[in-house]
């Protein structure tokens, strides 16, 4: 599967996919709040990154990597705050791809772990994510309504 950073060329495949996600999860749960849209994820410079996979774009995975203050988190610590896959198309391996992507991008930055913000309400994306070894943050350090903090170790 082809998967690399978005380009400005993407946004309008970008956003339609991101109005579809959003509709389908406060289809389930209205009090989510949105996510910025697309526009917003682009430039987001050596800090954050949105990997695109699919031909045509299928799929997409924003991420950001966080500098947390002592405590609680290790200091390098991803945040992938919004996924989502073309609902009318299938694209096999996808969601692992853009994962794949992440992971490593993350990693060759000195990430330790990575959170993920799923929906609570949307046991696909709950069922996905713990597949690749997510699990419930004990203590999350961020609070969204009707989202759920996971956490996973970045492992090989």
């Amino acid at each position: 599967m082809d998967v690399r950073p978005a380009l400005p060329s993407d946004l309008a495949r970008l956003d339609p996919l991101y109005a579809e996600r959003q509709t389908i999860v406060t289809q389930a749960d209205p009090r989510l709040p949105p996510l910025p849209g697309a526009p917003a994820w682009l430039g987001r410079g050596a800090h954050g990154q949105v990997w695109v996979g699919g031909e045509p774009v299928g799929g997409y995975l924003s991420l950001w990597l966080g500098q947390w203050p002592a405590g609680g988190l290790p200091h390098q610590t991803g945040l992938i705050d919004h996924m989502a896959l073309d609902a009318h198309a299938y694209y096999p391996g996808l969601g692992r791809a853009l994962y794949a992507a992440a992971h490593s991008w993350l990693a060759e930055r000195g990430a330790a772990q990575v959170l993920v913000l799923v929906p609570r309400y949307d046991p696909v994306a709950q069922a996905f994510w713990r597949t690749l070894g997510a699990h419930p943050h004990p203590t999350p350090p961020l609070s969204l309504v009707g989202y759920q903090v996971l956490t996973k170790p970045l492992t090989p």
